[in-house]
């Protein structure tokens, strides 16, 4: 994809796929190309979008003075809702924000705040938020904490 994006895309597409998931968004850019530009080429080749990966970084992401995302982050779900996605997901959970208990829940609570974010989107998507758990990269703790969280989590 790094290489060539559009001729992946139309091989892809020739192979009769009809999703793709995105794994790079850089820049407020997918592969190089602006939201806009990514779902034309998308749309132009018969290709949904449905989800995409995209690490949710508190100290990327995150205004604490605010208590709110940054436009970073806003722009990220936006850019999602404009290509068609369904859900956002995080992939990844950094070692610096999971160290304690304490880090654990204030990233759960903003994990739900991204949710909100998602479902509250001005673009026409029922966009939602998820964070990929998996217990051999995420210590046991998470594994603890996550069922008592209400929304947002797979």
């Amino acid at each position: 994809m790094d290489a060539d994006p559009l001729g992946t895309l139309r091989k892809v597409a020739e192979m009769g796929y009809k999703n793709v998931e995105h794994a790079n968004y850089i820049n407020n850019k997918f592969y190089g190309f602006s939201a806009t530009e990514f779902r034309k080429i998308l749309d132009d080749l018969g290709l949904k979008m449905p989800s995409g990966h995209t690490v949710l970084d508190k100290n990327k992401h995150w205004d604490g003075a605010k208590n709110d995302f940054n436009d970073i982050w806003k722009r990220t779900v936006d850019d999602a809702a404009i290509c068609g996605q369904k859900h956002v997901v995080s992939p990844w959970l950094d070692v610096s924000q999971r160290k304690n208990l304490n880090d654990l829940k204030t990233m759960m609570e903003i994990f739900n705040k991204s949710l909100l974010r998602c479902l509250n989107t001005t673009f026409p998507s029922s966009l939602t938020f998820i964070f990929l758990k998996k217990r051999k990269k995420i210590p046991n703790t998470i594994s603890r904490i996550l069922p008592a969280i209400p929304i947002g989590f797979s």
